[in-house]
C-alpha cells in the first residue's frame, strides 16, 4: 500500500510539472533520435529485428527524416512505466494492464498516453516446482510467484481476475500476497535455484526452457485463466509526443509492420537474431525456432483482449476513466484493424 501510495504520488508531481511545462511549449521540428525501451524475452522479438535491420532509420527517411532509434531494455513494466513518465524514454513496450492502468490514470491530462501498435500476441505459462500444485487454488501462503511487477503486470492481473471469478470480486487481490516482483532471467534462475520462489508466470522462452527442468510442470496459462487469446505486448507514448512527432510514429509503425512480417517469412534470420541480442543461457536456436511454430505465439499489428482487462480494472476500481472501446486507446492508424 505504501509503494502504491508513493507512485501515486509520484505520477502526481509529474503531472504538475507537466502541467506547468504545458504552459510554455512552443512548436519544434520532429525529434532527430527515438527513445524506446523494451524488455526481456521473446515477445519484443519484433523489436529486436527492428533494432538489428535498422527498420526504423529505413522509414523515416521514407519520411524524409535524419532520425535514429535508440534502445533500452528494462527489467519490468513499473520501471517501463516510470521511464516514460519521467521522461527519459519516449516509447515503450509494455503488456495491457500496465498500459491500460496509465491510460486510466492520465487520461485527459498532459501525459495523457495512446498505444502506437501491438507488437506480439502470446501466452504466459505459470510454473511450479511444487508438486501439490495443479491449480492457482492450490497454491499456500508458503508459496512465493515471481512476476515482472506486483499487482500491475499481465500476470499479476490475470491472477486477479481468475480470483474474482472464483472467489468473488471482494477476493480479486487474494493471491496477491503471493507475489514477487522479479525480470524473468532473475525469475527463472530463482525457480530454478533453492530460493522460496516456488512458481512463475513467465513468458517465451523462460517458460519453455523452465519445464525442460525435472520437477518443473505447468500450471495454467494466461489464455487458459483468461478463456481467450490476448495482446501480450504494445508500444505506447505519450500524446504529445505523438501530436509532435507524427512522421516519426509512421515510421514507427510502419517499422513494427515490417518486423513482424520478416519473422512470418524468415524465421531461420530472427532466430539468428534473437540468438544475438536477447538470447539467455541454456536457449539454443532450435528452441527458437520450435518456439516460433508454436500457432499460439504470433507476431500481429492488432489488437486483442484489451476489453477484458478494461472490463475487470474498471470493475475493481483500479481506473476511474474508462474507454468506450478498444479505439480509444489507441492512435488512429490502428482503428482500421481488426481488433477484438
Amino acid at each position: 500500500m505504501k509503494l502504491a501510495l508513493m507512485r501515486e504520488s509520484a505520477i502526481a508531481l509529474v503531472l504538475a510539472a507537466s502541467t506547468i511545462c504545458a504552459t510554455v511549449s512552443v512548436a519544434s521540428a520532429e525529434v532527430d533520435q527515438i527513445r524506446i525501451a523494451q524488455q526481456y524475452g521473446l515477445g519484443f522479438l519484433p523489436l529486436m529485428i527492428m533494432k538489428a535491420n535498422s527498420l526504423f532509420e529505413k522509414h523515416a527517411k521514407e519520411e524524409n527524416l535524419n532520425s535514429k532509434a535508440e534502445w533500452l531494455t528494462l527489467g519490468g513494466p513499473a520501471a517501463a512505466n516510470d521511464a516514460l513518465l519521467s521522461g527519459n524514454v519516449d516509447v515503450i513496450s509494455n503488456g495491457p494492464p500496465s498500459f491500460i492502468i496509465m491510460w486510466g490514470r492520465t487520461h485527459n491530462t498532459p501525459l495523457s498516453v495512446s498505444g502506437i501498435g501491438p507488437v506480439s500476441m502470446l501466452p504466459m505459462w505459470l510454473n511450479t516446482k511444487d508438486p501439490n500444485v495443479h491449480s492457482l487454488e492450490d497454491f499456500t501462503d508458503k508459496d512465493r510467484i515471481a512476476v515482472t511487477a506486483v499487482k500491475t503486470s499481465i500476470p499479476a492481473i490475470i491472477m486477479q481476475m481468475w480470483a474474482a471469478k472464483k472467489w468473488g470480486e471482494d477476493n480479486y487481490g487474494k493471491l496477491d500476497p503471493l507475489t514477487t516482483s522479479l525480470p524473468h532471467p532473475d525469475g527463472m534462475a530463482a525457480l530454478l535455484s533453492g530460493t522460496e520462489i516456488t512458481a512463475h508466470f513467465t513468458s517465451p522462452p523462460y517458460q519453455y526452457l523452465e519445464v525442460k527442468h525435472e520437477g518443473i510442470h505447468r500450471v495454467a496459462t494466461s489464455y487458459e485463466l483468461m478463456g481467450q487469446p490476448a495482446t501480450f505486448t504494445l508500444l505506447f507514448g505519450k500524446d504529445s509526443f505523438i501530436k509532435d512527432n507524427p512522421k516519426t510514429v509512421k515510421a514507427l509503425r510502419a517499422a513494427l509492420k515490417d518486423a513482424q512480417d520478416f519473422i512470418k517469412k524468415n524465421p531461420e534470420e530472427a532466430a539468428d537474431i534473437y540468438m544475438k541480442l536477447g538470447s539467455e543461457g541454456g536457449v539454443t536456436k532450435q528452441d527458437v525456432l520450435d518456439i516460433l511454430k508454436d500457432p499460439d505465439v504470433q507476431f500481429t499489428d492488432a489488437p486483442a483482449g484489451l476489453m477484458a482487462y478494461v472490463k475487470f480494472l474498471a470493475g475493481v476500481g483500479t481506473i476511474k476513466n474508462v474507454p468506450k472501446d478498444w479505439k480509444e486507446l489507441f492512435v488512429e492508424d490502428v482503428h482500421g484493424l481488426s481488433g477484438n
